[in-house]
């Protein structure tokens, strides 16, 4: 007992209370752990999410785009579809990673690129006015319209693979002068396309930066036809411009790739799989190999667990995806020949404008696994998109 006038804990109590007290520290330091870990997960599904509605996005920009309005000079080269050699680019390529234990396709097809900077004329474009409404005829291009292609009349194969490149001799440079409503640089092969009066275009002949809101010229030659003047029209001053980059070959494939610093749980060879896509020129001379890849790559999205595509030209899932390459190009043929019936020209897929004569939906399946592997709780979102592209269907 305490002393008298004295009050205090006995021992006993204080073991009872310590006890207590013990019980409750270690229910609360669980009860954090399990917030903290739940946090962990949260933050990461997010960053998963995020990270795969970016990817989806920026991929249905790019199919939406997929087909071509200003096609190459050789088209022969692009008359390797049906041929099922993977070595070559074809239009559009298709191929399934079902060997070597990969479960990732490889995407790539040929695109026109629209520089998406408004521009104007600064000042006019010499040449004789124009005789009414209508589309220039000096230079060549696939389809005659408004200058977007859709519901123009599109030239048969044999036609269109009568353009070649001008020769050198043959091309009378000009410049025109343009003020962009943004900084604008230019690459030799660009298309400046005019939309005045008359609807023409012409082939940018050297590099140009244009500052914004100031006007600057760029050198032009004929993109089509036999020689001449770049321009056989008259433009005003303050004509609509709009500048394209023709041809440009985009693949979208899974590959590994470094980690970045600070980051956890690299994989094996401190790599984790991306999606990553690459762009690059398609050359006028040559065929393509398909392997080969350009020396930047963006990378999409990180740790892609799943990357995987369909194409249907008749709205119904699933599509022409095969087991290999070879068996997507044959069902690929099989769609388009049923739903063009006697149409001749459009029941191969050699021919380099079969995208214009029918419609398409591409699905692209993607899944993302979160940055920190927990076992076999590791968050994985997956999402699917479908997109019609723009140019086909024509």
């Amino acid at each position: 007992m305490a002393p008298k006038g004295r009050s205090g804990f006995s021992l006993v109590e204080l073991m009872v209370a310590l006890g207590f007290m013990g019980l409750l520290m270690g229910g609360m330091a669980r009860v954090y752990l399990a917030s903290l870990d739940s946090w962990g997960r949260v933050n990461e599904t997010l960053t998963a999410q995020r990270a795969l509605r970016w990817a989806l996005e920026r991929i249905g920009e790019d199919l939406r785009m997929m087909g071509y309005l200003f096609p190459p000079p050789e088209l022969r080269n692009l008359d390797v579809a049906a041929s099922a050699d993977p070595a070559l680019q074809s239009a559009f390529m298709l191929v399934p990673g079902l060997s070597g234990g990969r479960s990732e396709d490889e995407l790539s097809f040929i695109m026109d690129s629209p520089l998406p900077v408004r521009a104007e004329l600064a000042g006019p474009i010499p040449g004789p006015a124009p005789e009414g409404p209508g589309v220039g005829g000096t230079c060549a291009g696939p389809a005659a319209g408004d200058g977007s292609g859709r519901g123009s009349q599109v030239r048969a194969p044999d036609q269109a693979q009568a353009e070649v490149p001008v020769p050198a001799q043959a091309q009378v440079p000009a410049t025109v002068t343009v003020r962009p409503a943004r900084d604008l640089r230019l690459r030799a092969g660009d298309l400046l396309l005019v939309a005045g009066a008359r609807f023409e275009f012409a082939q940018v002949a050297r590099p140009a930066a244009l500052r914004s809101g100031r006007a600057g010229t760029v050198a032009v030659v004929r993109a089509g036809g036999a020689g001449g003047a770049p321009f056989a029209f008259r433009h005003e001053a303050g004509a609509l411009v709009q500048a394209v980059r023709p041809l440009r070959l985009v693949s979208y494939s899974v590959a590994p790739m470094p980690l970045e610093a600070g980051r956890r749980d690299p994989g094996p060879g401190g790599r984790v799989p991306c999606l990553v896509r690459s762009e690059t020129a398609y050359p006028a001379d040559r065929a393509v190999p398909r392997r080969s890849r350009p020396q930047g790559r963006e990378v999409v999205a990180e740790n892609v667990r799943r990357f995987r595509v369909d194409f249907t030209v008749d709205g119904a899932f699933p599509g022409i995806r095969g087991a290999d390459y070879g068996a997507t190009v044959a069902n690929l043929n099989a769609r388009v020949k049923a739903l063009c019936g006697r149409d001749q020209a459009a029941t191969r897929v050699s021919d380099p404008f079969w995208f214009r004569r029918v419609g398409g939906l591409v699905s692209v399946r993607l899944e993302i696994q979160g940055p920190v592997r927990r076992g076999d709780r590791t968050p994985v979102r997956g999402a699917t998109l479908v997109v019609a592209p723009r140019n086909f269907g024509l």
